[in-house]
């Protein structure tokens, strides 16, 4: 089995064996499901979310994943990623309901 050039690197940089290093990916697709529920949640309950709100969520999606290269320990770098998940589950679940609102009548079904 392969594997990618980034999870020995992570190994060497928290001192942890390589195996525990897709954990951090674990935590980011966990984190990418609950960010869709809890948008969904969101979307049911008739919260109005404008645009501009969509545009700093991405901005916070943004800072987030640039705060994980400062990351020292193995701990800190699974609740980032695990939040970036949320975040970005959250937001591609919005977008899907926003385009329709951007594009209007030339939003086309396929």
């Amino acid at each position: 089995m392969s594997q990618p050039a980034v999870l020995p690197e992570l190994a060497s940089r928290f001192d942890r064996p390589v195996t525990l290093m897709g954990e951090l990916f674990a935590a980011r697709g966990a984190g990418y499901f609950l960010g869709i529920v809890l948008s969904g949640l969101v979307l049911k309950l008739n919260i109005p979310i404008t645009k501009e709100q969509y545009l700093m969520l991405s901005i916070l999606v943004l800072g987030i994943s640039c705060l994980q290269t400062t990351c020292s320990s193995f701990r800190s770098m699974a609740v980032e990623v695990f939040i970036t998940g949320v975040a970005t589950g959250g937001f591609d679940t919005n977008c899907n309901i926003i385009l329709p609102e951007l594009w209007g009548p030339r939003v086309q079904p396929w």
